[in-house]
């Protein structure tokens, strides 16, 4: 046969065109997220501490300002109780995350 070299074994049926070659049911290997910081990675791409306590914070503020809302529309005074709750436990982190990062600003400077 023409193109085919001497003692390579028989030719592979070459899969239909449009098909995959994978078993059925392979699912390739999902990698995590890449935001994670890894032990060796360098230091400008680490998260300023405190900075994570701060996002966290803002994220509570603004959730308990939308429960906090919803209870006043629904006149719901449970959700506008929990609202209020996450609305200052929002500020407290971000006070938390202030603290933490001006403390390592004093830290570093010594």
């Amino acid at each position: 046969p023409a193109g085919r070299r001497a003692g390579c074994g028989p030719a592979r049926p070459q899969p239909e065109r449009g098909r995959s070659t994978r078993p059925p049911g392979f699912r390739p290997r999902v990698r995590g997220p890449r935001f994670r910081v890894k032990r060796g990675q360098p230091e400008e791409n680490r998260m300023a501490i405190g900075d994570d306590d701060k996002a966290q914070g803002a994220w509570d503020k603004m959730k308990g300002k939308v429960k906090k809302a919803y209870g006043e529309i629904a006149d719901d005074p449970q959700k506008k109780a929990e609202g209020s709750l996450d609305k200052a436990k929002g500020t407290f982190e971000e006070k938390k995350g202030d603290v933490k990062s001006r403390i390592a600003g004093k830290l570093d400077e010594t």
